[in-house]
């Protein structure tokens, strides 16, 4: 009979070699999926416990002074060991030290099969947002109310193993065979249970096998609905949206957006609305086309910046658009091919015998499981155990997977998502594929448009209409060609090849050495330098290029005369990959445009060739004005941050859209800004040039605001350089009860930092640019905003210096014609994370005494919502934050109690 044992240690720390013990160790017997047994006991120790391990377990030092030694347990322990598996959340931990405390005491370790239910739930739960323990129980709505302590983790890590072992025995035959041969890689020693599983399988409803992968059937296109009533604001009445859930409510913001929104869909104008937070944008402006569609029979484009807005859309809003109107809606989500699994690049991973590392084989095991769910093929669904180079690997290109002859077209997830989008009367994408579609037309064709999250397509239009070039473009190529064993190509070719690559390589060092004489560092720490291609040191790297584009001509001409090309047909590959990488760098480098400007960036870390060049246009407003709006006759543009001193103004120039005649509104927030946002001023602060004395400042602040609110506080800097001084100040004045936690410093991955942020109870995040805006940490998990300058764009950014200049030229003043309105809607942006729901309540600190000192500074507070402001030193502030919340805090407990 199998007999799994699922174990769980708390300890003083991480090493026992280093001293650190176990303070408690609890286990759960099972058999035939059924716990048999619970073991939990303290163990006793004289290490001291750390103040973070007490706070984190709940164990204090009286807990494990008169607990059992662990040489008094270890019998038992072993005893229930005998003949099962041993099974652990992140199994190399609790094993290891176990094993390093049974050796300790005298006996032989454990050797028998473990299991991993981190690893195990990474394969079978391919989707899961999170792998740790609480996330995981939460998603499958496991009691784990005592996280970190033994017997709570133990028990529920058995409840995940439970489902684990449920969704293998749900898999296909093809699944199961292909795990068994990727199973190997793994630590969790799956062999046997595949192979039992394998025994009993079946090929379940909605999946089909082919060519030994299991997929998931491709769906039928839903049947065009009838149409139905045009009013949208009569959808969004209190008794309407009552029925759909009792927290809706009638908002008249909503209903009058909701009409404008039609408008516009129906007239044939370009129309701008920004909705206040808590409006209900997103249903405001879905109802009306949902209805435009049914009506006139045209399909309407969504378009986001941000992929959770579109998930939102196409799993929650869209759902409540059905109920509303009682009828379904064809709607479908279309990225760009990149985002989609090419199925014909998988079958050739899969088969091919080039070594592969743990994380590789993890994350092919990943997709597996994954085909037999995934309706759209979008590698984002899954979260990949490898890093974004190997995913990217399997992803669709026209090249590869667009070919009636490839055996997977009729399954091809791009042809899937393209024929979907053809039928749909919703179409969501994102602002990138919407300005792609503009010179390509891959999407189907449209006239409808409502853009959300507006406020970023300028940029966005930037980056799509730019260029970049990096020294991995030819380099990796090359060298992928010349480690292939057993090589048909003759020597004397590999010579060439390795000669070219030698060009390549100069021309980045040349790069690098005109780089360091005149850098500076962007808000991410990294090094930026525009280049100016008059300069006389420029002429360096275009002799560089020069001699990089002769060495390509010259080994093109040796391949056509030796007919090299038909001895290998993966060269020519080869070649024209290469040759678009010197296209371009002749692009960059040789052929300067006027209208662009051009810069490279390079890490602070890493080899000196290891930089990207970009370009970019310096104003996208004509290019999207001739061909955006030009050529659409329905758009409307929304956000909940459009607006500068209440005008749309400054956003129309930006986005090409004075020329046009545009319909605009305002949709106030519902929100009690007065009584749910405070904005505190400092006024004990030094000038933020007085850089190490304002530092230091900043520090203290964060520590004093931080105490007086026990709860989770976002920290937003323009500077990285400042982020990272404030970062290390903070670890010496805090003590281990807090989190400190720094964009850049544990990770540059803004998701990996927000789930870090939400683990623990007291944690500070320090972050820049990205930060500002599109995060969503709701309620209690952020409940003061600390702000350590305004957010003017560092002056050394490429395009606002490219946009600057152009306004000098002009007789405009860049600062108020640009700086100072992007300015403040970033900071606007900002004070939007604090407050997302009616129950949210925070506070706002500013730490720039230029919002009270300098003349444009009432520009500012004048463009939030009616938030109460306070003025005070920076003792009276942390007073009032821990008055506030904790006011605010008691109160909606009292409410709750009430309910």
């Amino acid at each position: 009979m199998t007999r799994f044992v699922v174990l769980d240690l708390e300890t003083t720390g991480m090493s026992f070699s280093e001293g650190d013990r176990i303070l408690e160790i609890a286990y759960c017997v099972m058999e035939n999926d059924t716990v048999i047994r619970r073991f939990q006991s303290h163990v006793q120790t004289e290490k001291e416990i750390p103040p973070f391990v007490q706070q984190l377990t709940q164990i204090e030092q009286k807990d494990v002074a008169g607990a059992p030694a662990f040489e008094e347990l270890a019998p038992e322990i072993l005893s229930d060991l005998d003949g099962a598996w041993f099974v652990a959340h992140n199994v190399d931990f609790d094993l290891s030290f176990l094993n390093e405390a049974l050796e300790d005491a005298g006996y032989s370790p454990f050797s028998g099969p473990v299991l991993d239910t981190v690893e195990l739930s990474r394969i079978f739960f391919p989707t899961a947002e999170s792998f740790r323990l609480q996330n995981l129980a939460d998603m499958f709505s496991i009691v784990h109310d005592n996280p970190h302590q033994a017997l709570s983790d133990a028990e529920a890590s058995a409840s995940i193993l439970l489902k684990i072992m449920e969704k293998g025995r749900s898999l296909p035959p093809a699944s199961l065979h292909r795990l068994l041969y990727l199973q190997q890689a793994w630590k969790s020693d799956m062999g046997a249970l595949l192979g039992e599983w394998l025994e009993h399988a079946e090929v379940p409803d909605g999946v089909e096998e082919y060519r030994g992968t299991a997929v998931r059937v491709n769906e039928e296109i839903k049947e065009a609905a009838e149409a139905c009533g045009t009013d949208p604001s009569a959808y969004l009445t209190s008794e309407v949206l009552a029925s759909v859930h009792p927290s809706m409510v009638e908002r008249t913001a909503q209903q009058n957006m909701s009409l404008f929104v039609q408008n516009i869909l129906n007239d044939g104008h370009i129309g701008i609305a920004e909705a206040g937070t808590g409006t209900g944008k997103t249903l405001a402006y879905l109802l009306p086309a949902v209805l435009t569609s049914l009506s006139e029979e045209k399909r309407v484009l969504v378009s986001t910046e941000t992929i959770q807005l579109q998930e939102q859309i196409l799993y929650k809003e869209i759902p409540v658009v059905e109920t509303l109107l009682n009828r379904q809606v064809r709607a479908s989500l279309m990225k760009g091919r990149s985002h989609y699994l090419c199925l014909q690049k998988l079958e050739h991973m899969l088969s091919s015998q080039a070594e592969k590392t743990y994380d590789q084989q993890l994350s092919l095991s990943q997709i597996i499981v994954w085909l037999t769910q995934t309706a759209s093929g979008d590698l984002e669904e899954v979260n990949a155990a490898s890093g974004e180079r190997f995913m990217y690997e399997l992803v669709s290109e026209p090249g590869s997977c667009s070919s009636p002859d490839c055996p997977w077209f009729s399954r091809c997830f791009y042809q899937r998502a393209r024929k979907k989008a053809r039928h749909s009367d919703i179409i969501i994408t994102n602002h990138a594929m919407l300005l792609t579609d503009i010179s390509t037309s891959v999407l189907p064709s449209y006239q409808h448009i409502i853009v959300d999250e507006a406020h970023h397509l300028q940029k966005t239009a930037s980056r799509q209409f730019a260029e970049r070039m990096s020294y991995a473009d030819a380099a990796r190529p090359i060298n992928e060609w010349l480690q292939k064993p057993d090589p048909i190509l003759p020597d004397f070719w590999k010579d060439r090849l390795t000669g070219l690559k030698d060009d390549w390589n100069d021309l980045f060092m040349t790069l690098y050495d005109f780089s360091r004489k005149s850098s500076a560092q962007n808000d991410m720490g990294e090094w930026s330098t525009v280049i100016d291609h008059e300069k006389k040191a420029f002429a360096k790297v275009e002799d560089a290029a020069v001699r990089l584009r002769e060495a390509y001509r010259q080994l093109t001409y040796m391949m056509e005369s030796e007919e090299i090309t038909s001895q290998e047909t993966g060269v020519s590959s080869l070649m024209e990959e290469i040759g678009r990488c010197i296209d371009k760098a002749g692009s960059l480098l040789l052929r300067p445009a006027d209208s662009h400007v051009y810069w490279m960036e390079r890490a602070n870390r890493g080899p000196k060739q290891a930089l990207t060049v970009y370009s970019s246009p310096v104003d996208v407003a004509d290019l999207l004005a001739d061909y955006f709006f030009a050529k659409k006759k329905h758009v409307v543009l929304t956000s909940a941050t459009l607006a500068v001193n209440q005008s749309f103004s400054f956003v129309m120039e930006q986005l090409g859209m004075e020329d046009f005649e545009v319909k605009q509104m305002q949709a106030e927030s519902p929100f009690d800004w007065e009584n749910q946002a405070a904005i505190l001023l400092p006024q004990d602060i030094p000038p933020v040039k007085e850089e190490e004395a304002y530092v230091e400042k900043l520090a203290e602040a964060v520590v004093r605001i931080s105490s007086a609110s026990k709860g989770k506080m976002l920290v937003l800097f323009t500077s990285y350089a400042m982020l990272k001084k404030t970062y290390r100040r903070l670890q010496e004045m805090l003590d281990d009860t807090y989190l400190v936690i720094g964009q850049g410093v544990q990770s540059k991955s803004r998701t990996k930092l927000i789930k870090l942020f939400q683990q623990f109870d007291q944690s500070i995040l320090l972050g820049t640019s990205s930060f500002w805006e599109g995060v969503d940490i709701p309620g209690e998990d952020l409940s003061v905003l600390l702000m350590a300058r305004l957010p003017f764009a560092p002056p050394s950014d490429p395009v606002y210096r490219a946009k600057a200049g152009r306004l000098e030229e002009e007789g405009k003043s860049p600062f108020m014609k640009l700086a100072l309105p992007e300015a403040i809607l970033r900071f606007r942006q900002g004070f939007g994370r604090l407050i997302r729901t009616e129950k949210d309540k925070g506070v706002v600190i500013v730490m720039d005494r230029r919002i009270e000192k300098a003349r444009y500074g009432k520009q500012f507070l004048r463009s939030l919502p009616g938030a109460s402001v306070e003025r005070g030193t920076l003792e009276e502030m942390a007073d009032f934050t821990e008055k506030w919340l904790y006011r605010s805090r008691e109160e909606t407990k009292h409410e709750d109690a009430h309910r």
